[in-house]
């Protein structure tokens, strides 16, 4: 350090010198931490600050000088919020004000606003409302003084539960802040808003509160969940050893903390603790950790020597969840890590008074008289990490998903941020603990070079082995591992220590191939010690005595030549992985994974050779490699690989780390976290991970955090407020893009379509990027603005944009143009994934098969049951289209004995498939396909019947040649049900004297894109409403809770048909149709079975795609005479198509009630 560096330290010290100085840590630390709090220069504004210009006229005289308006609410111009003036609060600390205290108008003080600034201030403010809120016990004599005169009160604020990944004192955002109006949760000598709290709440009238605790609780346990959550590679198992004997945990604190000075801590000290925990342990092992502050170095260290017979653990990393499972014992004065100790079932005594004490759960060594009640341990978790503080994350201050959110938040940092660490440089000190543990692939990227080729390496390489590598890992991914650090240690003298310890733990066939692979690339002497080993191991006998003289006698190459290896090699590798062809993949994967190139690339690759071969834990166990090693590439693709082959290989530990990870790298791969959800609610209990997903998502920059809560908002459907939230937020720091997003979306959904397209035009002028082009075909579409559609496909094919073809198959059919658009199907991604499989055996016309003469042909039905009802109504021209050529169609097994009834000449073979894997499928269905991919169309058998037919086609690219025009579509009933079960269905309906209404309100397959489409049962109460119908539930999803809201609020109205199972029998289902007076649904499979049953239906309709199907001859619809579209005044506006629904239905209901009685319409009579 230089002479004026040293000068500059000792004479204006700052913060950030705690960090990068040990001089600071140890000469200066005290001097350091008691600095008053720093303003930040007036040309870098805060995240959420308001200025001048942005504010209502009459606050104009709001001076920034004096103070910092953070937060929208300043922005109000009616119902104004109290204000609350923020004293004490550091620099770093004000961008997060406004998101914990949205009930105020929140202004910082700056360190120099003047005492009758704030006087004036609070003065005008008076009838709005004012308080003072200072961080934890921190009162200048200007605050005490102004909250005399006043008659202000004064709040305190401090960290939540759960904070962060790492230390406070590092200036990391918080998770969570609590907020107490009468004193700090820690201070034992008056009661604070927590310990009344835990005093009066009825517990017991909240049953949803223990179900919570319980899930939280189990959450925080499999996470490992503390207040800071730093993490390594290093164990606690590894530095405590085998536990022999008792164990006992002393907590340390920073003696000068304000938790100890008013937790009545009664001069407690932590050399007493320890000497206490020493006595009444004579015989245990004891262990001191002190407070990571401490450890790291931030505060004084007080004693620097412990008894002999102690046990330091001052590595602050290691994750106290190990530490907790390894002990018996815990001892503190108030620390939260006796809580923390309590959650995972250690027993606690505590000498101070934290709010944990006195309920009952801790061996307390000092009364608490003003805890005057018993408590289970899922009560106090309640009062403490639901009710009492305030998340960061938590939507509308559900502090039940906030909580969510800040486990998953914390716990994504602090696996990221480790990750990210040990890629940029991993210490010598390091170097074994992270060698032993999962996030070894580190040890191999660039910042890690010296270290690899360093003895220390080799050592330990030689000491620990081949094991840590690879010994785990499933065979797949433990052989293609063998080949990637073969061919990175050939480049130093570690290739021949890493064969030595590798080949016992491959299968001998695998090492054979390794080896042969090996030399013939680089046939090197070294390698003859390891075909005589294999020679002998295999029985092979590969190497006689004259072969072996051949080899010894023999010119090597340069063992410094290496083969080159090129984008070319890899560009061929994956085209053969494209086009499925894996084996010969994988072996130019493995060759050039042995010139040790293009790592990120060949991991990904075999990764997904794996995936296709139904090995998802080898394609875990390569993606988790791939990420150790590069956590930046492919960003949010590789985390949502893993997590979906974490949850396929049953690893929901795994899952939920990455599903943690995800939600502060990328919180774009919704469809990902929505098929993982439902495995992680049946091992985890209905936790909502979704929610706490978005919540939990990274603020990346300015204003970024009302983009994400705009988001969620309109994810849960609640448009207004999201249009609402961007207006009034939009900055010029926003993400423009996102931004216009989300606003087009938050307009659309309401219906302002119009405005959607202003906004979008204007915008694509300058910014025609693909998420825009997309999302503006969208909502052309939506409206019915086909001209404006036809316009940007154009414009994005001179731009060459993709708008894929489903948005072009939509606009061609709301032109009319119904056979080319059916035609487009053809060029789906669909029909590029099943010609890689089938080959010249997949024909796509008429015309291809009429030239190629099958004797028969296989029929693919492409997409769900509600299409395939549809589609099969041009079955019988397909057959007769293709006369002499035996027609055979898959089919859902569901549907299969319905078809085979309703169209008994026809061939049926019924075949499962799957919209996405999940762990709850039954795998054993599809593990002979030749890829996972194809489990959409169908299951071993379906593969058996396709894979022996001559030839094979999509039903979707032969209805192109059965349509013309409307005049194609008889749009009469063609399913039959069966009759022994329509009768019981009348039986059982009988009872029922009203005109029965069936009705469903979405699909199973919910997307964002597709909710447009669909409803809920809230919205559907004005139409339950209606009286004299007996409604019935079609609704085939898990609806139990939303079927208990309706029954709660009008009983009887709505009926389920219990006992049927409706997802899965049709037939049944079908049976019940039949004495239905009407059907109401949206587009899905209830719609098209009403249908083809010629059953009355209602299609509700929110979006013009509907529209080609009203044939305009006589106005209903193509495929189904029977069904009838209803939509609303404005598209896009659900509250519009209810409101016309409920008004058909009430003329609807008034008509049957007239045609039963005609007196009622008959004055005469009446």
């Amino acid at each position: 350090m230089s002479i004026r560096n040293l000068l500059r330290l000792f004479l204006s010290p700052q913060k950030d010198d705690l960090f990068n100085s040990p001089l600071a840590r140890r000469y200066l630390s005290k001097r350091i931490l008691t600095l008053p709090f720093g303003d930040r220069p007036k040309k870098s504004p805060y995240a959420n600050e308001r200025f001048a210009d942005e504010l209502p006229q009459d606050l104009a005289w709001i001076r920034r000088r004096n103070f910092i308006l953070l937060g929208d609410n300043w922005l109000e111009r009616e119902n104004r919020r109290p204000v609350a003036f923020m004293w004490h609060f550091n620099d770093w600390k004000r961008d997060f004000i406004p998101g914990f205290l949205p009930e105020y108008r929140t202004a910082a003080l700056k360190r120099r606003t003047p005492i009758w600034a704030i006087w004036i201030a609070c003065r005008r403010f008076k009838n709005d409302g004012v308080v003072f809120i200072t961080w934890s016990y921190n009162e200048s004599l200007k605050l005490k003084v102004l909250r005399k005169l006043l008659g202000v009160d004064l709040y305190r604020v401090e960290d939540g539960f759960v904070r962060s990944a790492a230390l406070g004192a590092r200036h990391t955002a918080p998770e969570s802040w609590v907020l107490d109006k009468r004193a700090m949760y820690f201070d034992g000598r008056a009661p604070s808003d927590l310990e009344t709290l835990l005093n009066t709440y009825d517990f017991e009238a909240a049953p949803h509160l223990k179900e919570q605790s319980r899930l939280a609780i189990s959450l925080i346990r499999e996470l490992g969940t503390t207040k800071y959550n730093l993490r390594t590679a290093d164990t606690a198992a590894n530095i405590l050893g085998p536990k022999a004997k008792k164990r006992v945990l002393v907590i340390g604190q920073v003696e000068s903390d304000a938790s100890i000075a008013k937790g009545n801590a009664r001069g407690w000290t932590n050399d007493l603790l320890l000497q206490l925990a020493m006595e009444e342990n004579p015989s245990a092992e004891i262990i001191y950790r002190p407070h990571p502050d401490v450890a790291a170095g931030l505060r004084a260290k007080g004693r620097n020597t412990l008894p002999v017979n102690v046990i330091l653990l001052d590595k602050v990393e290691i994750s106290l969840r190990e530490v907790f499972d390894l002990i018996d014992h815990a001892y503190t004065i108030t620390s939260l890590s006796g809580f923390e100790a309590l959650l995972h079932g250690v027993k606690v005594t505590v000498v101070g008074a934290p709010f944990y004490a006195g309920w009952g759960l801790t061996d307390d060594r000092q009364e608490h008289p003003r805890r005057q009640r018993q408590l289970t341990l899922q009560q106090l978790f309640a009062g403490a990490y639901i009710l009492y503080p305030r998340y960061r994350g938590a939507p509308e201050g559900d502090n039940w998903v906030g909580l969510v959110a800040a486990i998953l938040a914390v716990t994504g940092d602090a696996e990221i941020e480790l990750k990210k660490a040990y890629q940029d440089s991993v210490s010598e000190n390091d170097l074994e603990a992270v060698y032993r543990s999962r996030y070894w692939p580190a040890l191999l990227t660039d910042g890690n070079r010296e270290l690899l080729n360093s003895t220390a390496f080799q050592q330990t390489l030689q000491k620990a082995g081949a094991y840590h590598l690879v010994g785990s890992a499933p065979r797949s991914a433990r052989s293609f591992l063998a080949y990637y650090l073969a061919g990175k240690f050939r480049k130093n003298d570690n290739l021949f220590v890493f064969l030595k310890s590798v080949r016992a733990l491959l299968p001998i066939e695998d090492f054979g191939q390794l080896l042969s692979d090996l030399w013939q690339m680089d046939p090197r002497r070294e390698l003859i010690e390891h075909w005589i080993w294999y020679s002998e191991k295999s029985g092979s006998h590969a190497f006689s005595g004259d072969h072996l003289n051949r080899l010894t006698r023999s010119e090597f190459k340069n063992a410094n030549a290496y083969p080159e290896v090129s984008e070319a090699d890899l560009a061929v590798a994956v085209h053969k992985l494209n086009n499925r062809k894996l084996e010969d993949a994988e072996k130019e994967l493995k060759r050039i994974a042995l010139a040790g190139a293009f790592a990120e690339d060949i991991l990904w690759s075999y990764a997904e050779i794996c995936r296709l071969r139904f090995d998802f834990p080898s394609a875990k166990c390569l993606l988790e490699a791939l990420h150790s090693l590069n956590i930046w590439w492919r960003r949010g693709a590789v985390l949502s690989e893993i997590l979906t082959a974490s949850v396929m290989e049953g690893s929901n530990k795994d899952a939920l780390l990455t599903l943690s990870a995800m939600s502060r790298f990328s919180s774009d791969r919704l469809q990902t976290v929505l098929a993982a959800e439902r495995d992680l609610n049946a091992a985890y209990g209905p936790i909502p991970f979704i929610d706490g997903f978005l919540a939990a998502g990274k603020e990346t920059g300015s204003g970024s955090q009302n983009l994400m809560k705009a988001r969620g908002l309109i994810l849960s459907e609640r448009h207004a407020e999201a249009e609402k939230l961007l207006r009034k937020s939009f900055n010029q720091r926003m993400d423009r893009q996102k931004f216009i997003l989300l606003l087009s979306q938050a307009l659309s959904f309401q219906g302002k379509l119009r405005e959607a397209k202003k906004l979008l035009s204007a915008t694509l002028t300058n910014l025609a990027t693909p998420q825009l082009m997309s999302e503006a075909m969208r909502v052309a579409i939506m409206a019915g603005d086909y001209e404006w559609a036809s316009s940007l496909i154009d414009r994005a094919d001179a731009l060459d944009i993709d708008l894929s073809e489903v948005n072009r198959r939509k606009v061609d059919l709301g032109l009319g143009r119904i056979k080319e658009s059916y035609l487009s199907f053809r060029r789906s991604k669909r029909t590029d994934l099943i010609r890689k499989y089938l080959g010249e055996r997949y024909l796509q016309s008429f015309d291809a098969i009429r030239e190629k003469a099958p004797d028969h042909i296989t029929v693919i039905a492409a997409y769900g049951p509600g299409d395939e009802i549809r589609f099969a109504s041009l079955y019988r021209a397909i057959v007769a289209a293709l006369e002499g050529i035996e027609v055979q169609f898959t089919c859902d097994p569901r549907l299969e004995s319905m078809l085979k009834r309703s169209l008994p000449d026809i061939k049926f073979i019924a075949t499962e498939r799957l919209r996405s894997l999940s762990r709850q499928s039954n795998l054993s269905k599809f593990d002979r396909l030749p890829g996972s991919d194809i489990h959409v169309f169908f299951d071993n058998d379906g593969w058996d019947a396709v894979n022996a037919s001559p030839a094979v086609a999509l039903d979707t690219d032969l209805l192109g040649d059965v349509m013309e025009g409307y005049e194609s579509f008889a749009g009469t009933p063609y399913l039959r049900p069966h009759p022994i079960r329509v009768e019981a269905a009348k039986k059982r309906l009988s009872r029922f004297s009203k005109p029965l209404v069936g009705i469903s309100w979405r699909s199973s397959l919910t997307t964002h894109s597709r909710n447009e489409h669909y409803l809920d049962v809230d919205m559907l109460m004005p139409v339950f409403e209606i009286e004299g119908i007996q409604f019935v539930n079609l609704q085939y999803d898990d609806c139990r809770n939303e079927l208990a809201y309706v029954e709660s609020r009008l009983p009887g109205r709505l009926v389920d048909l219990e006992g049927v199972d409706q997802y899965n029998d049709f037939e049944s289902v079908a049976a019940y149709m039949e004495h239905m007076d009407l059907i109401i649904s949206p587009v899905t499979t209830v719609t098209e079975l009403a249908g083809a049953l010629g059953r009355p239906t209602w299609l509700l309709s929110n979006s013009s795609e509907l529209h080609w199907r009203v044939r305009p001859d006589n106005g209903r619809d193509v495929w189904h005479n029977s069904i009838e579209h209803i939509e609303g005044e404005v598209l896009g506006d659900k509250n519009s198509l209810i409101e016309n629904l409920r008004h058909s239905l009430q003329d609807w209901a008034d008509g049957r009630m007239k045609a039963k009685n005609p007196s009622l319409s008959d004055p005469i009579s009446s």
